[in-house]
């Protein structure tokens, strides 16, 4: 990459949304420069739902998708409502099975596609930008190498930081303090290895999986705050609740422990004048939602139809209905579960509260 390069689009971000962007806006014959290594704190044991495998497609990876070896997975079993368990079958479907992911390796696959399109990929950071006469000047840093590029539009693909957006005058809106905190180990776990299983429990919920390469994940839901009011680490507090929770974890020694923020938030507005927000940067879900990875591609695809069409409106039109019908359904979600009418974590989700950031 040369300098003062000229594209057509940047994009900030190389997971799944910005990857999506980058593939449907280069086949579309767009120059097009996408940013950045992928998701640096992807949670591990993510599902992807039949109905990811028309979004592939779509975007022509269907084929090494499949031949990746992601553990397919038939349903979800759910511990959530009172009363006996429930199961989402996913055979019952049309599209068949859905998948446990490797997710580094998705990605990969989805960087892979956007330079066999003739998108130009590069791991380089984007250390500031400003619009001039209409166009975005951007300073790239790649290992203390500094470029300077040009693009009409920019697109922030980069989750909740939404490091581009909220410095072009948008406002992010949070609805809760939800972290992940998550453990992986190799190893068998007991119950339905190949289903992913959902629990709730008085501070929270776990979601656990099998995952490629003999591996097993177990993720634990709760808000930041409630981990602080323990007094003690969130690994520790992982292990401690998963202890209580029977998840069947091996000893901590064998465990590698990650965690991650999952709130729900959205922008206001995810676009502007020359910038459009996706995936996580434009609405970030929770992940009881299983939709975080198509509400990646389908924004990026949605993005890229809207750029070349030169309008941005439409684009806003769809992201705040997909926001209202998600609030609505995880209203619904969280709203059955009345087992601990005393627990902080439950009682803010049933009369939920919306924080400015």
């Amino acid at each position: 990459m040369s300098l003062r390069d000229v594209f057509d689009v940047a994009i900030v971000g190389a997971g799944p949304a910005g990857a999506s962007t980058a593939i449907a806006l280069a086949r579309a014959g767009a120059r097009t420069l996408l940013l950045g290594g992928g998701s640096r704190t992807a949670p591990f044991g993510e599902m992807l739902p039949p109905a990811a495998a028309g979004r592939l497609d779509c975007l022509g990876v269907l084929p090494e998708f499949l031949a990746a070896g992601h553990q397919p997975t038939p349903g979800i079993v759910r511990e959530w409502e009172d009363g006996p368990e429930q199961v989402s079958d996913f055979l019952t479907s049309p599209f068949g099975n859905g998948w446990h992911i490797d997710r580094p390796a998705f990605e990969r696959m989805l960087r892979r596609q956007a330079r066999t399109c003739g998108a130009v990929v590069r791991a380089a950071r984007l250390d500031s930008f400003e619009r001039g006469r209409g166009a975005w000047e951007l300073m790239l840093d790649n290992s203390g190498k500094r470029h300077v590029c040009r693009s009409g539009y920019l697109l922030d693909a980069t989750g909740r930081a939404c490091f581009v957006a909220r410095r072009a005058g948008a406002r992010c809106t949070a609805l809760d303090r939800l972290v992940g905190l998550g453990g992986i180990w190799r190893g068998d776990c007991p119950g339905r290895d190949s289903w992913g299983c959902i629990r709730a429990v008085e501070t929270g919920w776990w979601y656990t999986a099998a995952l490629p390469h003999s591996r097993r994940a177990a993720v634990l839901m709760t808000d930041a705050d409630l981990i602080q009011r323990c007094g003690h680490g969130w690994r520790d507090h992982w292990k401690t609740r998963a202890r209580s929770t029977s998840i069947g974890a091996p000893p901590a020694s064998r465990i590698g422990f990650r965690s991650s923020c999952a709130r729900t938030q959205w922008l206001d507005p995810p676009a502007g004048p020359g910038w459009l927000a996706l995936g996580d940067a434009a609405l970030a879900r929770d992940p009881l939602s299983a939709t975080g990875i198509v509400w990646a591609m389908d924004s990026g695809i949605r993005a890229a139809q809207a750029i070349a069409v030169g309008e941005s409106l439409g684009y806003v039109g769809w992201v705040s209905a997909e926001r209202e019908e998600y609030l609505v359904r995880r209203q619904y979600y969280y709203s059955v579960v009345r087992r601990w009418p005393r627990s902080d974590f439950w009682s803010r989700r049933r009369h939920p509260d919306q924080e400015v950031l």
